[in-house]
């Protein structure tokens, strides 16, 4: 996994006509907590939303590192799809140590350490309970499923 989301990180930021809005986002990865391959996953999933001009809020969002899994409802802005969702717990995804998984304004999954093991819930969930993919960021999912 690491040698291809290398190739995936280098072709976005050589190649994709928004390689100066990736390069910034490549720039938060590397000062970020815990390990780079993890955030660089979260990255690679940001990376894909912005290069096919889709909604990255669809995938993830940020909250207070302090909030506990019966607060998210009320700290989701109301617009936040109903979708399954990866909340960071922190400033950025890439200083995040805690992710919630949440659907329909209700956390599903609380327990997440790490970036790997969201974007394996994220991917679980749409399979799980079925859920169809939000067309601002289906050509993103669909992409890190195959």
């Amino acid at each position: 996994m690491d040698f291809k989301l290398d190739q995936l990180i280098s072709y976005l930021l050589l190649m994709s006509p928004k390689r100066i809005v990736l390069n910034a986002v490549q720039d938060d990865v590397i000062f970020g907590n815990g390990s780079l391959l993890h955030r660089r996953l979260l990255s690679a999933l940001v990376m894909l939303a912005i290069h096919f001009n889709e909604d990255q809020s669809r995938l993830i969002k940020c909250v207070e590192d302090t909030t506990l899994p019966h607060e998210i409802f009320d700290v989701l802005p109301p617009n936040t799809p109903p979708t399954p969702l990866i909340v960071a717990l922190g400033n950025t995804p890439y200083l995040a140590t805690n992710f919630f998984l949440v659907m329909d304004g209700v956390c599903v999954c609380s327990n997440l350490r790490n970036g790997l093991e969201a974007a394996m819930a994220l991917c679980a969930a749409y399979f799980v309970f079925g859920v169809l993919y939000p067309s601002d960021a289906s050509t993103s999912l669909t992409f890190m499923e195959r």
